[in-house]
């Protein structure tokens, strides 16, 4: 039997049918009463005990800034950072040394202070054992081992953490 889409298509429209109508029988049994969504309203109603909103860290003059993968987005890092006053690249890390070499030229063509270079496997580590950082920006590609070993290792050296892409974490003791 040769398929077609007009069979496809009456396929579909059954089957979303079916689905449909089933759903709200499954949502019905797990679906909250009358007074436990009367006492989930009133419990927004409670005075809130902390906000961070009004908190304002401690004005720093000059902020020490060490990246960590110069392969494709971190050229692009050193390139906006290099552009903000009161900022200082401090260190440039790569598992290639050439990259940390090509990211050090960018530096030091544009007048800047030259960074201390790391590489290696464990380039990073050394990085933020030797280094007197305020920010560590992670550049590495996707959600890797890396940066989680790289912002576990941060939390522990007290570091501020910035990745190129967003990471949601939730590490009971450290937020």
């Amino acid at each position: 039997m040769k398929p077609n889409r007009r069979k496809f298509l009456q396929q579909l429209a059954i089957g979303s049918g079916a689905v449909a109508i089933g759903l709200p029988t499954f949502a019905n049994e797990n679906a909250p009463s009358d007074h436990e969504l009367a006492a989930a309203l009133n419990q927004g109603n409670s005075s809130q005990r902390f906000n961070m909103s009004g908190y304002a860290a401690p004005k720093i003059d000059k902020v020490r800034v060490g990246i960590i993968g110069l392969g494709m987005r971190g050229p692009g890092a050193v390139s906006r950072l290099s552009h903000i006053e009161g900022v200082e690249i401090k260190a440039l890390c790569d598992k290639l040394p050439a990259r940390a070499s090509a990211a050090q030229k960018y530096l030091t063509d544009k007048g800047l202070t030259k960074a201390k270079e790391y590489s290696g496997e464990d380039g990073w580590k050394e990085m933020i054992e030797k280094e007197d950082l305020d920010l560590v920006y992670i550049c590495t590609p996707g959600i890797t081992i890396l940066q989680w070993l790289c912002m576990l290792w941060n939390m522990e050296n007290t570091r501020q953490l910035r990745f190129r892409q967003h990471l949601l974490l939730k590490i009971a003791g450290n937020w």
